[in-house]
């Protein structure tokens, strides 16, 4: 027997669950034990309790491997999966996605998974539809999109059709950044303008799937031209989508995809775009570009080194972004200030500027009260330091992280101690000297953050439950 789950496949003289305790219950629980897995399988999906059925539907990528199983099990799961309850449906997806990854199955195995999830896309259940539509998605990239293009390509406009439920149509988009993945500049047609529609769909929760996920993945997989071409009007749409959180999305597609365009397109819309953007003094446009920058600022920055088209930004703009960034440091917001440390390495190496230009902000994250801001500072800190001159103010900072009472400091510095002395030691000399200087003093204080974070450990540990039985 290869299955965790015990609730199903116990004899008549084991209690397979203690808080059954009637005699009634624990035989409703209890099955022979010379039935093979298969069988027990199918005995349990048409007879059996709920909580066995769910175990049965946990391991089908197990089951179905057995000789014969698939041949006879499926059949029965067909007939009953669409009756069950909707956590035994989310479960049997997962399961069968597991099952599909491994590759074991025969194109007509596949095919009839297939034909089963073509079905399931149509119950009005939204997480079950979205578990099923990445049982699709995994489907189509085992069986070959040729295999079932028109099949799928019709199905996707069946379920996107506006007098569908909008649960089916969210869930259902989705299948179209697959096809785009898959076909690339094929994806064209009925496809295309059905994208381009939902991009201008009267429900906002179909038009922010289309710039959360769809479009991205459209765009990244189609050339330049066709973006430009068929989708960038319904881009700058949802750009300026009339919904916050939708017009936040759309702020986030297009800086993402920025670099699938042509030059010609980052040299007049990106840069404007990007300029116009960062002054934004809504509270959600900023949070979106102190996250963004530090990629569209990478992309302008390239193209001004590109001599033909080397005027994106002239200095009053470069200065303009740089002051707005480091006012990042300063929001009373946690996230843009977490944004500003996540991109201060890009920027510290892509704007031309030493260290000291940036280091009053810098040095701000370095000592904020909020613990989360300073594991961020930690993460990256080996970074800053390569990318530094002068190190001798970081240097101080290390010291005073190793000397911090926060248990969670402590321990993102033993995961990033070894780097960060690398990091000094690469430097200049001056740099290892003053390592090696405070050498034994930095290894005392690791072993102490040692001995705390396993006092740690060990309280907590206290804490939990030690007999399961």
């Amino acid at each position: 027997m290869f299955f965790p789950e015990q609730e199903y496949k116990t004899s008549t003289k084991v209690d397979i669950l203690h808080k059954y305790q009637s005699e009634d219950e624990l035989k409703k629980l209890t099955l022979e034990e010379d039935l093979s897995e298969c069988q027990r399988s199918i005995y349990i999906l048409t007879k059996g309790q709920q909580l066995q059925k769910k175990a049965i539907y946990s391991n089908l990528h197990k089951i179905l491997k057995e000789p014969n199983a698939f041949e006879f099990l499926f059949q029965v799961i067909i007939e009953e999966i669409q009756q069950q309850e909707e956590d035994n449906q989310i479960i049997a997806a997962k399961s069968l996605q597991k099952l599909i990854k491994e590759n074991s199955l025969s194109n007509q195995e596949l095919l009839q998974i297939y034909d089963l999830t073509t079905q399931i896309l149509k119950i009005w259940s939204l997480p079950v539809l979205n578990e099923w539509v990445l049982t699709m998605d995994t489907l189509l990239r085992a069986i070959g999109i040729n295999n079932i293009l028109i099949p799928i390509q019709q199905l996707i406009l069946l379920l996107t059709d506006s007098s569908q439920p909008s649960m089916s149509r969210q869930s259902s988009a989705k299948l179209m950044g697959t096809l785009a993945q898959l076909l690339g500049n094929e994806i064209k047609g009925p496809i295309l303008d059905r994208a381009r529609s939902l991009c201008s769909d009267h429900d906002k929760e179909i038009r922010l799937i289309m710039a959360d996920d769809v479009l991205i993945k459209v765009c990244q997989s189609i050339s330049s031209d066709l973006i430009e071409c068929y989708l960038m009007e319904k881009i700058m749409e949802l750009f300026y989508d009339t919904d916050q959180i939708v017009r936040s999305s759309g702020m986030k597609l297009f800086f993402t995809i920025a670099n699938n365009l042509s030059a010609e397109e980052i040299k007049n819309r990106c840069t404007k775009q990007f300029i116009d953007s960062i002054q934004s003094q809504n509270e959600e446009n900023r949070l979106v570009m102190s996250k963004m920058c530090g990629r569209i600022f990478h992309l302008v920055i390239i193209y001004i080194n590109n001599k033909q088209i080397k005027d994106h930004l002239n200095q009053q703009q470069f200065t303009l972004f740089l002051n707005i960034y480091m006012s990042y440091a300063k929001s009373k917001n946690i996230d843009v200030r977490v944004n500003f440390i996540s991109n201060f390495p890009a920027l510290l190496s892509l704007a031309a500027k030493k260290f000291e230009y940036f280091q009053e902000s810098y040095l701000q994250c370095c000592n904020d009260t909020n613990e989360f801001i300073v594991r961020t500072v930690i993460n990256c800190f080996h970074e800053v330091v390569l990318l530094s001159e002068n190190t001798e103010i970081l240097f101080q900072v290390f010291m005073n992280f190793m000397k911090s009472k926060s248990v969670t400091i402590l321990e993102i510095l033993i995961l990033r101690f070894a780097s960060i002395i690398n990091s000094f030691q690469k430097t200049i000399s001056n740099n290892r000297n003053l390592v090696n200087q405070h050498l034994n003093y930095l290894i005392v204080q690791l072993l102490e953050i040692f001995g705390i974070s396993k006092q740690n450990f060990l309280t907590n540990s206290k804490k939990m439950p030690v007999d399961f039985q």
